[in-house]
C-alpha cells in the first residue's frame, strides 16, 4: 500500500526568516511552553482528529517506524499543560 499525501510546502528551517510581524506577535503574545519531540504521536492523533483526514491508522503505524528510526519530528506548543497545537514532519 502507498501513503501519499497531498503536496506540502518545504520549510528550510536553517534559513528561516521571521516576518517583522511574526516577531512583533512573539513579544506581545510569547509562547509560554514549546517542546520538540515528545508528544510526536499525540501530535499526530490530534491533526488526524477531523472529519475527513488522509491520516489512517495504517499511516500512523508507518509513522511510528519512522519515529523508532529518528527521521519523524514534531513541535508541541502548550498552554500550561495543554496541548494547543502542534506539527510534525519527516526529515530525509
Amino acid at each position: 500500500m502507498v501513503y501519499a499525501a497531498d503536496l506540502r510546502t518545504i520549510i528550510p528551517l536553517d534559513k528561516f526568516n521571521y516576518p517583522r510581524t511574526l516577531k512583533k506577535y512573539f513579544i506581545c503574545f510569547p509562547i509560554s511552553n514549546t517542546d520538540y519531540d515528545t508528544s510526536i504521536l499525540r501530535v499526530i492523533k490530534e491533526c488526524s482528529d477531523r472529519t475527513t483526514t488522509w491520516i489512517s491508522d495504517e499511516l500512523i503505524d508507518a509513522y511510528k517506524g519512522l519515529i523508532s528510526l529518528g527521521h519523524l519530528h514534531s513541535v508541541e506548543v502548550y498552554q500550561k499543560i495543554k496541548l494547543i497545537g502542534g506539527l510534525y514532519g519527516v526529515a530525509f
